[in-house]
């Protein structure tokens, strides 16, 4: 009953939506028209930068906002709203924002700005089971070697489009061992996943995370228990791990809530459950 409480209030607070906006215009109540780049979205603000800094804005203050590709789409607005503007001022507003978008994705080291560095996680695992397994095997535990590996420019591969159009900031790929027991039934296995990386930067009470929400598909190779009869199999899993990351230095603290699916045709295991991650950060 505890775990389940606890599984709750884990699950509630690691679901909030820390969603990044898009727009390259926004309108503020009193008209103001300001292009360049939204960089972050806080609870109740934006970070918005372009040639002139980075503004916290309000979002009680904003009344409209527009997604642009290109400065041209900015002018466009601008002429739409009838504003006369400096075409080069505008060009220069949206390229300075791109600029400072970029620059917000690398660390200051020494004052100097460097790429973003990948996080290796060892982290260890709680699953409740759901299903028909859920009442013979209740729990399943586990451990991870999982790892983060940034995005800087997409992947440029003729015919397709650069996935960091769909936010996509990284890469997630993990490894490990599973296990779900109970008397003399049992499901154990090594496994391996990869995914793609959603991350969305947030700041509470002072404190900046980055919230992260990856779905993986892998293989493992399961053995299988079931009284006196043992058998083993490759089967494929899903995932889905989502939760705030901290970092202390190099050092990274990720609690999350993990969603893990091992298909099976006759006898499926799922479940939803607690991980908690302890990383190290490194150069690219």
């Amino acid at each position: 009953m505890h775990v389940k409480i606890l599984l709750i209030s884990m699950t509630a607070f690691l679901c909030i939506p820390f969603s990044r906006l898009h727009a390259d215009i926004i309108i503020t109540r009193d008209d103001m028209i300001l292009n360049g780049k939204i960089m972050e979205k806080k609870w109740k603000q934006i970070i918005f930068g372009n040639y002139h800094g980075v503004f916290t804005i309000d979002k009680s203050q904003i009344k409209e906002m527009h997604e642009t590709r290109d400065y041209k789409e900015d002018l466009s607005i601008f002429r739409n709203k009838g504003r006369r503007v400096d075409e080069s001022e505008v060009k220069k507003n949206y390229q300075a924002g791109l600029a400072r978008v970029k620059d917000r994705g690398n660390e200051k080291v020494d004052g100097k700005s460097v790429p973003r560095r990948y996080t290796l996680y060892i982290t260890p695992f709680y699953i409740i089971n759901g299903g028909r397994l859920g009442e013979v095997m209740p729990h399943s535990t586990g451990v991870a070697l999982m790892g983060d590996i940034p995005l800087k420019e997409g992947i440029p591969l003729k015919g397709f489009p650069d996935i960091r159009k769909a936010g996509i900031s990284g890469l997630r790929a993990e490894a490990g061992y599973f296990s779900s027991k109970n008397n003399t039934k049992s499901v154990q296995g090594a496994r391996i996943s990869s995914g793609p990386l959603w991350e969305f930067p947030f700041t509470i009470a002072g404190i900046n995370g980055i919230y992260t929400i990856s779905p993986v598909l892998g293989i493992g190779y399961y053995t299988i228990e079931n009284g006196y009869r043992r058998a083993a199999a490759v089967k494929w899993h899903a995932s889905c791990i989502t939760g705030p990351t901290f970092v202390f230095h190099n050092t990274v603290v990720f609690p999350q809530l993990r969603f893990d699916f091992i298909y099976d045709g006759k006898a499926p295991l799922y479940g939803i459950g607690l991980g908690i991650g302890l990383g190290y950060r490194f150069p690219l």
